[in-house]
């Protein structure tokens, strides 16, 4: 189930469904700037987004997105 989060600058907000390790979301519009980063609790703490060589995520375009761990 695709969710449609919140953001705040380059923050990501949503709201974890289940207790897996991948979380999917819909971007209405493209999300650019600095590090993105992900909360799951309305944005109280957040972890940055990094690749699987672990280089920080700049950019997402609007679509679905999964975000493993």
């Amino acid at each position: 189930m695709y969710q449609t989060p919140t953001i705040v600058g380059t923050k990501i907000q949503i709201t974890q469904q289940s207790t897996t390790k991948r979380i999917n979301f819909k971007l209405d519009g493209d999300v650019t700037g600095g590090a993105i980063a992900l909360s799951t609790d309305s944005g109280a703490t957040s972890k940055p987004l990094v690749d699987i060589n672990g280089v920080a995520v700049s950019m997402l375009e609007k679509g679905f997105v999964e975000v493993c761990s």
